[in-house]
């Protein structure tokens, strides 16, 4: 059998977790403290999500030729048929996000949030799961609005967004 060399979002993550400039976490879906506040098809939703990872690489420290490296890599990955764009947006500071899936929007495997800023570096959050929807998890991403990241567990992830 022959490998494939084309580069994936896990041997990304699992290749710079531990390098210099990168912030890396692998949480389980009840780290977000949420599940008392959802409706009944949210808490569906919530309940087909097994966890979430993210990595951030932070251009505090000027690797901005890393930076670059590292982007033309995840673009890369992304132009994959496995990933299909669902919608893609700005942020503060000229910076853009893209929400990303894997799988039918019926039985996703993944769901994934790319942003990215030139003057803040970028982030990745993959939603890891059975057979989840794509209209309930944003329907639990709009009620993440709600949420006061100053008091939740989520704060490193909206302060990016900031």
């Amino acid at each position: 059998m022959a490998c494939e060399n084309q580069p994936t979002l896990q041997t990304f993550y699992v290749d710079n977790e531990e390098k210099q400039g990168f912030v890396s976490l692998d949480v389980p879906i009840s780290f977000l403290d949420i599940k008392d506040k959802l409706t009944k098809t949210q808490k569906e939703a919530y309940e087909s999500i097994n966890k979430i990872n993210m990595i951030s690489y932070t251009l505090e420290n000027g690797y901005h030729a890393d930076y670059e490296k590292y982007m033309a890599e995840l673009k890369s990955i992304f132009k994959n048929a496995e990933y299909e764009e669902l919608m893609r947006g700005n942020i503060e500071d000229g910076g853009r996000f893209r929400l990303l899936l894997s799988g039918n929007t019926e039985a996703l495997d993944e769901l994934v949030l790319f942003g990215n800023s030139s003057k803040k570096g970028f982030v990745v959050v993959r939603v890891l799961g059975d057979d989840m929807n794509v209209n309930n998890l944003i329907d639990i991403g709009m009620s993440l609005k709600n949420i006061d990241p100053d008091n939740s567990n989520v704060k490193d992830v909206f302060n990016f967004f900031k």
